[in-house]
């Protein structure tokens, strides 16, 4: 197992390896009906609202063109659909450009409107930890240390998704764990009741 579990906030663990001079990958499941509105995506869009618009406007347009999605730092050179298994690598903040979110189309449609009570499609998750896996490649190369990018991300896949983590974690580790450090962040209590408040003022604000 080369994953590493952390209880908290991940943004903090982000800014901390970001102040220790790592690149760090933040990596999430989104649906493909372009819905951004519970779970992780609320905090994430929060914290980093062009996650949320370079998204949204994938989802507009039906493929990355004209979106700022990034592979190590340059524009892609072809269009990316938006369609599960697809992987959006997206720079957030300009001054910061060892900091890149991944916006991964794992999860058809949503919990609510899925016909089946289980929305997460693990093959298209595998796709898109290739292209996760291949970006830190690119990425940390040229660099001497293997310790150079890390990939933190939250229990994906496992909530709202309704899939298993244990098969999520098989994948995360066997794809991701084997080219980068990558860290997993599970919420304590407390942070899971903020997290629905945030979620309800969310929900409210977009009514």
């Amino acid at each position: 197992m080369t994953i590493e579990y952390r209880s908290g906030d991940l943004f903090a663990g982000v800014e901390k390896s970001l102040e220790d001079g790592k690149r760090v990958v933040i990596a999430h499941v989104c649906n493909d009906e372009g819905g951004w509105g519970s779970g992780f995506v609320v905090p994430l869009g929060r914290t980093y609202p062009l996650a949320e618009a370079a998204y949204r406007k994938w989802h507009q347009d039906g493929s990355t063109s004209g979106t700022k999605s990034l592979i190590c730092g340059s524009c892609h050179s072809t269009v990316v659909p938006f369609k599960l298994g697809e992987c959006q690598i997206v720079q957030v903040v300009d001054f910061l450009p060892g900091l890149v979110i991944a916006n991964m189309i794992g999860q058809r449609s949503t919990i609510q409107r899925a016909e089946s009570k289980t929305p997460v499609r693990y093959a298209a998750i595998a796709k898109c930890l290739e292209k996760v896996a291949a970006y830190a490649k690119l990425a940390q190369s040229g660099h001497e240390s293997h310790n150079k990018i890390e990939v933190h991300c939250p229990k994906f896949g496992a909530g709202l998704a309704g899939g298993r983590w244990t098969v999520v974690e098989a994948l995360l580790d066997e794809i991701v764990g084997k080219v980068a450090p990558t860290i997993v962040y599970e919420m304590t209590e407390v942070e899971a009741i903020e997290r629905n408040v945030l979620e309800s003022v969310y929900q409210g604000f977009r009514e």
